[in-house]
């Protein structure tokens, strides 16, 4: 890398005194350590002085550890994007920050916990809110979720877990209480490559909703909502539908919703993200895809507390 493109980097960034939001993005070469030392520690420095209102980073791999304390205080919400500690993310301080964390977005990082679930700093989630996590490839989120929700707990008030199109079944879990919460949503992927059919459970929400929807384990929950993403490659189908491989999970939480005090009605949006299907065919598989929902939610759907929405792609 040539360094002289870093020449005055230091002296600029102390013009820039009014910034707010920040995104630190990395294209080419992705890794922390081939910064100079001097530019890294100019850019902690300017970022220690800024009041964020909003810091994302994406696309960092071995960031050092003390590095990402300090981007973890930097700002009330961190949205970490494909971020990878270094293997020797040691160094860690036991001085608190100043600033609270109160908004988290995990998406498709690795392991983080050696920072934010160390024990010399429960400081950094003790004041989360909002979590938002988006799963990697093998169904995890990177980090321990089950933990990091854990230590959250007391503060938690809005989680949300997204993951991708796959078939791999993702592998998270609540803890048995969470006083706060107050929205619950998952955001999944389906495949629609049957002939005529396709299974559109999604078998690991069954033991997060027997957390999220029972008052004694998260007594002020008010919204619980779902996000389905359908893909498909295939040609306009009219006689189409969907089933459920394990119809019970849904029906758990038809009972659990119908039976519940504080619940809002459930939301859940079909996006339809189609190659080759013309719009009376993808309005072809929302209506199969509304009946399959429907069938398995009889309760709430005659008292009308679940709402089903399509979203269709930008033409």
């Amino acid at each position: 890398m040539d360094d002289d493109i870093f020449e005055g980097f230091g002296a600029a960034l102390d013009y820039l005194n009014n910034v707010h939001n920040l995104n630190l993005i990395s294209f080419g070469t992705r890794y922390w350590i081939t910064l100079p030392v001097e530019v890294a520690g100019a850019f902690l420095s300017w970022l220690d002085r800024l009041t964020l209102r909003r810091l994302k980073l994406w696309n960092i791999e071995e960031i050092p550890g003390t590095t990402l304390l300090r981007v973890l205080t930097a700002s009330p919400w961190v949205q970490l994007d494909s971020i990878n500690l270094a293997v020797d993310a040691l160094g860690i301080t036991k001085a608190r920050p100043g600033r609270e964390l109160e908004t988290l977005d995990l998406i498709r990082c690795g392991d983080l916990g050696h920072i934010l679930l160390h024990p010399e700093h429960p400081y950094l989630v003790a004041s989360l809110r909002t979590l938002y996590v988006v799963l990697n490839s093998n169904g995890t989120a990177g980090t321990d979720f089950h933990r990091l929700c854990v230590a959250a707990a007391e503060t938690l008030e809005h989680i949300t877990i997204r993951y991708e199109i796959s078939r791999r079944t993702p592998s998270v879990s609540l803890p048995t209480w969470l006083p706060k919460l107050q929205h619950f949503a998952v955001t999944f992927g389906i495949h629609y490559d049957a002939p005529n059919g396709v299974d559109i459970s999604a078998p690991f929400i069954r033991s997060l909703v027997d957390v999220v929807l029972r008052p004694s384990r998260a007594p002020v929950l008010t919204t619980l909502s779902f996000h389905s993403i359908i893909v498909t490659r295939g040609a306009d189908q009219l006689d189409l539908e969907y089933v459920f491989e394990d119809a019970g999970c849904l029906e758990l939480i038809d009972e659990l919703v119908d039976q519940h005090p504080t619940m809002k009605p459930v939301d859940w949006l079909v996006s339809t993200q189609f190659a080759a299907v013309s719009e009376s065919g993808q309005d072809a598989h929302f209506a199969a895809f509304e009946r399959a929902i429907r069938s398995t939610f009889p309760k709430a759907s005659a008292k009308g507390m679940l709402n089903i929405r399509q979203e269709k792609p930008n033409p």
